[in-house]
């Protein structure tokens, strides 16, 4: 098997992975989700936060 890093280039393909991984995790639904009204908000918030975390790791 093969690894390589990723690339900004992967972005779009990572943060829809990562943000619906996420999607039910404790921690944000707890914190995040009833603030929203309705789920897509939700996910697009997770994106959003998920591009902001991921970014500087790329």
């Amino acid at each position: 098997m093969n690894y390589r890093y990723a690339t900004m280039d992967d972005l779009p393909e990572i943060l829809p992975l990562i943000s619906k991984s996420f999607i039910d995790y404790p921690v944000y639904a707890i914190a995040f989700q009833e603030k929203f009204q309705s789920r897509k908000q939700y996910f697009s918030f997770l994106h959003k936060m998920h591009r902001v975390e991921i970014t500087p790791y790329i």
